[in-house]
């Protein structure tokens, strides 16, 4: 009968809208993962060895210093404060859609604040001081909260 088809044509379309959420939830995963992998190649010194637990046997809300959204599992937060790290910060960063903080003072970070920090958009409190960093604030960050 034509309202049974319809009702199995609506749970298809449900299947199919629960699939994709949970290929995208999978893929937003991945990328958050690479995107805290680059910031830690990014550091050429931890001599405290602060992120020796960023490694692919822990999830990586449990790394020292992350903090995830308890909901939805996404980075919220990066927050090394006074842990000698000496490095660059990576414009991977610039993926972690949902990050709110990053607090990487007093360390020695060197080097430019990435433009791609200004993707973001959550971005509410970005605290670098008492480091090494050198050049202009990017424009892109006047794009935040």
């Amino acid at each position: 009968p034509p309202a049974q088809r319809v009702r199995e044509r609506g749970r298809e379309r449900e299947r199919e809208r629960r699939r994709k959420v949970r290929l995208t939830f999978e893929q937003q995963f991945k990328v958050e993962v690479e995107a805290l992998k680059a910031f830690k190649d990014g550091i050429v010194s931890d001599p405290l060895g602060s992120m020796s637990d960023w490694i692919d046997a822990h999830p990586h809300c449990n790394w020292t210093g992350v903090s995830c959204d308890p909901t939805t599992s996404y980075v919220a937060g990066i927050t090394l404060v006074q842990k000698q790290l000496q490095g660059k910060l990576s414009a991977f960063l610039g993926n972690l859609s949902q990050l709110q903080v990053i607090d990487l003072s007093s360390n020695s970070v060197f080097g430019h604040i990435p433009p791609e920090l200004g993707n973001c958009s959550q971005l509410v409190q970005l605290s670098l001081f008492d480091n090494s960093l050198s050049g202009p604030v990017p424009a892109e960050l006047g794009n935040l909260q």
